[in-house]
């Protein structure tokens, strides 16, 4: 579609990268507005979004070297050229958690969990966002299909398979997850959260289930018993976040440990 905004000599602004700091900056700009009600500074808030960045894109980029096998002894610098697509987005996720409870240990006053439900629907509408440059850059393509609505890439620089009709399956997946950070961002406002971080985990699931869906329309091939690479990463964090809430849940029961608020 429109890989490159603009280019002009060495100057190449690629859309793809437009999007990707589009969606981190709505997205913290949410929870940063949502976590002045909890009383978090925007000083800390800022200071934790310093830490979730860059762990959260080298999180991303290391699971889609891994997984796509992206890495090239010859050009090792290219592993590190995100701005031209090849981020996965549960390396990003593991690399977003492990920054937050990093934080959390050297800020033991820091609300962990508090802070990561608020920052639950901002993953979706972050993801949505993300998406849409995906879709212009031609990455995370579909696969062929005969459907009116099909889109055709040909534009030389873009990553997907040129001159085919193909699902517009970053486009499906944008829809899906301004749908569930519409489902999220209400559940977070209107219903009473009995564990801290229950929230949270019910988001990822939610995006987890519907990436695991939406990955048998993309094109890629299966890996293990029929299910692509994505598909795989999509079911282990379902699985572990259905564990995740089950863990905060038995662990509250214990302690106690219970909000009994809403957040307006």
């Amino acid at each position: 579609m429109f890989p490159t905004i603009l280019k002009a000599g060495f100057l190449s602004i690629r859309t793809y990268g437009v999007f990707l700091a589009a969606a981190f900056l709505l997205g913290m700009r949410l929870v940063v507005k949502k976590t002045a009600r909890l009383g978090i500074s925007d000083d800390e808030s800022g200071k934790l979004f310093l830490w979730i960045l860059p762990s959260g894109i080298v999180g991303a980029r290391l699971l889609y070297v891994f997984i796509e096998g992206g890495f090239d002894a010859a050009s090792p610098l290219d592993a590190f050229r995100i701005w031209e697509g090849g981020l996965h987005y549960f390396g990003g996720l593991a690399g977003a958690v492990a920054a937050v409870a990093a934080f959390s240990v050297r800020h033991r006053s820091f609300p962990m969990w508090k802070f990561a439900d608020a920052a639950g629907p901002s993953l979706a509408l972050g993801l949505a966002v993300g998406k849409i440059g995906c879709f212009f850059a031609g990455c995370c393509y579909g696969r062929e299909c005969s459907l009116p609505w099909a889109v055709v890439f040909e534009h030389p620089d873009s990553l997907a398979i040129r001159g085919l009709p193909l699902h517009p399956v970053q486009l499906y997946e944008a829809a899906v997850y301004f749908l569930i950070f519409a489902a999220a961002e209400s559940l977070y406002r209107f219903l009473p959260r009995d564990v801290d971080g229950e929230s949270f985990w019910f988001a990822v699931f939610m995006l987890s289930f519907a990436r695991f869906i939406l990955e048998t329309l993309r094109w890629e091939e299966a890996r293990w018993l029929g299910v692509s690479s994505g598909g795989i990463a999509a079911a282990v964090a379902a699985i572990a976040s259905i564990g995740c809430m089950v863990f905060l849940r038995i662990r509250a029961r214990r302690t106690g440990a219970t909000i009994g608020h809403v957040a307006h």
